[in-house]
């Protein structure tokens, strides 16, 4: 008996340790996947690397200079020598440099040279690269390198981290020890972690977009308990984030790859996401099919890179898509399929384009033309609401300017990515800031097509105190534009028109000017009589207009027409006509304008006549609202803008709090009357609304506090709560001393975020409240570059930067 109970306990003794054992064991593999099939949460089939890496040969090249003591950071940068224990991890012998060092890009180089050879001495490096990287990252050293975690750099390196691994136990599942995976494991970990907690400047970034792309792989990869909550916060952010990258074709063209390896990846781990993203990538297309230009070349809008040739790029290519109306572009009708439109309208992206056909037999002659207001983000904009570009007869005719660099100080940069640089107005010889928070500011008002031509009316309320709305009208090889401005004050209105190289100026006056453009000519006609024209054309830094860059750091001299009108209101009616060599304007016989009448009258080829009216847009303002007191705590505010259609709501904000105690829905009840019932101070913020919902417009109207004296509430006038900016200086103060002064006028509480820049990499960021004067000494020598971005309660967001610092 007592043998048989030893023999049950032995019996249940191994049956525990067995359990046991089999419970550690499924623990590890629910964290690390089972041994013998995959480490992780998803295989290196299933991975999706986010890059193009170069040719394979180009590739051995770079990892064979590194296994020899040249570290290749990027192929196309000059490598250095190194020996593995002394890295300087720090070093930076350019932006590009650095961020590429802590990308860990050279990983990817030792990982995709194994997959080639099999060659373990790849790994063993890379694996070695990882520890010091770890090691430095830990240290003192890493603290003031803001790099480290940046953005793109931190997302860049996650993808490569978990490249290298599974590529290496794809060929060997007993490569790294369990202790590594945990090691490895902590470091990608500590990566999604960042990603998943975006806030501030990145959560509003395109850097944004590619750490919801490396959560994404984090998510997959390790399989923990986090996976389910990270995917669905990625996935969500990717679909709010689909129109980010429209303010520039060249990033949307970058975006595209990014979604399309997204979708690739939840395709591979049957995640039903991957469908919503591909329909992303089908409408990003589809933007793409009429952004390029007849000559198959991308439109040069924001930050682009005109010069890449989208057949032969290196870059995530257009052609990748497999996209047939993007191929019959890109092509120029060689391959591909014709596409059904000719007009495409993007009004919350703020995008009127057209072409007058797809041709293949005269491809490239077709006469295209896009106009832009507005925007959902300020990711790469520029300051070009209202501007417009031309193209036909195969030349540029009016262009977008390029960006020369990212790098803001640097002369050209801050010239092209300014509304100097546009074909659009500028007010005071002045640009704007255009944040993300100032995007309700402007916009596509309306729009109409019909047989004879087509209308765009865009909006831009950028210039303190000044209403600037423009009608664009698209007869074909004929363009209208009337702009229309209105202020309270005077002003000096200047219409820019810049002029591509391939124009030959052959005739100027006061009202006109024309160029000849191959076998045809462009005239442009001012119609009004209080204008005057200037032809500038750019010279080495030293003319305010004439300048585009046509690939990164080049820039060319171009022409630039700039049409001055002075006064408070003003109306500037320019007609633009392709010609051949009589004249001849395709499809139309005659264009005539009455000035007394402000209409035109066309007569088609066919004979045919249509009239165009020009009649300004009658503008609501959230500013015009007239208070009643109708006790000692009750008060109604009436907007003084009333009108059928218009609807109007109203905040009640806690001046202490900064927060709305109360928000109404918009209603077409025009009067707000509110009770206040807890002593304070308090803010009224008025918003108006067009009745075709396509323009809004709010301000702070009055400011009720209550008064203890009287004991009962108190009104006055809010306008100093609403943020007039007025520009910036700076004073040298010592050898290296400068004073940097911001000046605006505002009587609330508010932040201004400073950023410093030296030898075209962040140097230092800090942030000081209510305090708009800044000095700061210069310790090193180099070329700086100091940028800051004020922010108030009420949104009113600013971002600008001085000019470049020379410290010898």
């Amino acid at each position: 008996m007592k043998r048989n109970i030893k023999i049950i306990l032995v019996a249940a003794l191994v049956c525990l340790l067995f359990a046991m054992n089999y419970r550690n064991q499924q623990r590890f593999e629910n964290q690390y996947g089972s041994p013998d099939k995959k480490a992780w949460g998803m295989s290196r089939k299933e991975f999706v690397y986010p890059l193009d890496l170069p040719s394979d040969e180009r590739v051995l090249e770079a990892a064979d200079k590194l296994i020899n003591g040249e570290l290749v950071v990027l192929d196309t940068i000059e490598s250095q020598p190194y020996s593995l224990e002394s890295i300087d991890w720090n070093a930076s012998f350019s932006d590009a440099y650095q961020k590429h060092l802590q990308s860990l890009n050279f990983i990817a180089y030792l990982t995709k040279a194994y997959e080639l050879t099999k060659e373990k001495k790849y790994l063993d490096l890379g694996k070695g690269f990882l520890e010091e990287w770890d090691n430095y990252r830990a240290g003192d050293a890493a603290e003031g390198n803001i790099l480290v975690w940046d953005g793109y750099v931190s997302a860049m390196r996650a993808s490569n981290i978990v490249y290298f691994v599974l590529s290496a136990e794809k060929g060997d599942e007993n490569y790294f020890s369990q202790e590594e995976r945990q090691w490895i494991s902590e470091i990608v970990e500590e990566h999604a972690r960042l990603f998943a907690q975006q806030k501030g400047d990145i959560n509003n970034s395109e850097a944004g977009i590619y750490q919801d792309q490396a959560l994404l792989y984090c998510a997959y990869f390790l399989n923990n308990e986090n996976k389910v909550e990270w995917i669905s916060l990625t996935e969500e952010r990717l679909g709010e984030r689909r129109d980010y990258a429209y303010n520039s074709p060249d990033f949307q063209r970058g975006v595209i790859g990014t979604y399309q390896a997204a979708a690739e990846l939840c395709g591979n781990m049957k995640d039903k996401f991957s469908d919503s993203l591909k329909e992303i990538i089908d409408e990003s297309a589809e933007f793409m099919t009429y952004m390029i230009k007849p000559d198959g070349t991308i439109a040069g809008i924001g930050d682009v890179d005109s010069s890449w040739d989208a057949m032969n790029g290196e870059d995530i290519s257009l052609t990748d898509l497999e996209n047939k109306y993007v191929t019959y572009a890109l092509t120029m009708g060689k391959e591909g399929k014709r596409p059904k439109e000719t007009v495409k309208i993007y009004p919350e992206l703020g995008y009127y384009i057209s072409r007058n056909r797809w041709d293949k037999e005269n491809s490239g002659q077709e006469t295209w033309m896009m106009f832009k207001a507005g925007y959902t983000s300020g990711v790469r904009k520029h300051a070009d609401d209202n501007s417009f570009m031309l193209y036909s007869k195969g030349y540029d005719i009016f262009v977008d300017p390029g960006y020369y660099c990212d790098m803001p100080g640097n002369f050209y940069r801050d010239y092209l990515v300014s509304s100097h640089a546009h074909n659009t107005v500028i007010v005071d010889g002045k640009t704007y800031s255009p944040t993300t928070e100032n995007s309700v500011k402007t916009g596509i008002y309306e729009y109409d097509q019909n047989d004879n031509f087509d209308y765009v009316l865009g909006f831009n309320e950028m210039y303190q105190d000044v209403f600037f709305d423009r009608h664009f009208y698209n007869l074909g090889d004929a363009v209208i534009i009337y702009d229309n401005l209105e202020s309270a004050s005077k002003h000096v209105y200047s219409q820019l028109l810049h002029v591509s190289e391939e124009m030959r100026l052959i005739e100027k006056g006061k009202n006109h000017a024309v160029y000849q453009l191959g076998e045809h000519y462009v005239r442009v006609r001012q119609l009004g009589e209080n204008g005057e024209n200037q032809f500038v054309h750019g010279e080495e830094g030293k003319q305010e207009f004439g300048y585009i860059s046509r690939a990164a750091n080049q820039i060319d001299f171009i022409d630039t027409i700039k049409y001055d009108v002075q006064g408070s209101d003003a109306d500037i009616v320019t007609l633009i006509t392709i010609e051949d060599k009589d004249r001849n304007i395709e499809g139309i016989s005659n264009i005539e304008y009455d000035n007394a009448g402000k209409a035109f009258h066309i007569t088609k080829s066919s004979g045919d006549t249509y009239k165009i009216e020009l009649k300004a847009r009658k503008r609501i303002h959230a500013g015009k609202v007239k208070t009643e007191k109708n006790s000692n705590d009750t008060f109604t505010f009436s907007n003084l803008n009333a009108e059928e259609g218009t609807t109007y709501a109203w905040y009640v904000i806690d001046q202490q709090t900064r927060m709305p105690i109360v928000r109404t829905d918009y209603s077409t009840d025009a009067d707000f009357k509110y009770t206040f019932e807890e002593k304070g101070s308090y803010l009224i913020k008025a918003y108006t609304r067009s009745n075709n919902g396509r323009y809004r417009c709010s301000r702070l109207v009055a400011e009720v506090a209550y008064d203890e004296e009287k004991e009962e509430y108190c009104c006055t006038n809010a306008d100093g709560f609403n943020l007039v900016y007025l520009g910036h200086e700076s004073q040298k103060k010592g050898d290296r001393q400068y004073e940097f002064m911001v000046d605006f006028e505002y009587e609330w509480g508010y932040n201004i975020s400073w950023r410093i820049y030296k030898d075209g990499k962040h140097y230092e960021s800090f942030a000081v409240e209510n305090e708009p004067d800044m000095q700061y000494m210069f310790t090193e020598p180099g070329k700086y570059t100091v940028e800051y971005c004020l922010r108030t309660p009420n949104g009113d967001n600013e971002v600008w930067n001085f000019e470049e610092i020379n410290i010898e």
